[in-house]
């Protein structure tokens, strides 16, 4: 199963250690409830209304995550920022990092982000091939985690089992994400 289409174009802010993907989005682990990847051309005017919506809103926080267990050098780190349980059901990321810095624990920062629940997945691309690798029976054999460290039965968790909650008193909010192999 193919994530990422086969050029992703990445802009990087003025801190390198955070870039984000500005190509045209596709699900990152939510391939183990068997739904098809899908393409979202929209993405690029959501990802404007929402920078417009954040830049107009008064209150925002940040949310930092970071991975303690991950292989040092041993690939990129992608993370994907769900905003509601129908972004995160329908795969519609709000926003896209890859920590690119190598000899470190990844971790990312999504910033100026309104009040509310948020989900996070991630994976650790080992092959360097930019997409999550699944085995035969289609669960991923390369490492991979949720917000709040939450597991689904056979699948991802759903959104409420993997949401943050980030208040407008958080300047900056720390969460740990473990990566499963």
């Amino acid at each position: 199963m193919h994530f990422w289409h086969d050029h992703i174009e990445v802009r990087c802010s003025a801190n390198p250690r955070y870039c984000l993907d500005t190509g045209r989005a596709h699900r990152l682990l939510m391939m183990v409830s068997g739904r098809n990847a899908r393409s979202f051309s929209h993405v690029s005017h959501s990802l404007f209304a929402g920078t417009l919506a954040v830049c107009l809103s008064a209150q925002s926080a940040d949310l930092q995550i970071d991975i303690s267990n991950a292989e040092q050098g041993n690939g990129l780190v992608y993370f994907a920022l769900y905003d509601s349980a129908e972004a995160y059901a329908g795969q519609h990321m709000r926003e896209v990092a890859v920590s690119t810095e190598t000899g470190q624990l990844p971790s990312a920062v999504f910033t100026g982000l309104p009040p509310g629940a948020y989900a996070i997945t991630v994976f650790q691309d080992a092959n360097a091939n930019r997409k999550l690798d699944t085995n035969l029976i289609g669960l991923p054999s390369e490492p991979f985690g949720f917000s709040q460290n939450a597991m689904g039965a056979m699948g991802p968790p759903d959104f409420a089992a993997a949401a943050v909650n980030l208040s407008a008193d958080d300047e900056t909010q720390v969460i740990n994400i473990e990566l499963r192999n």
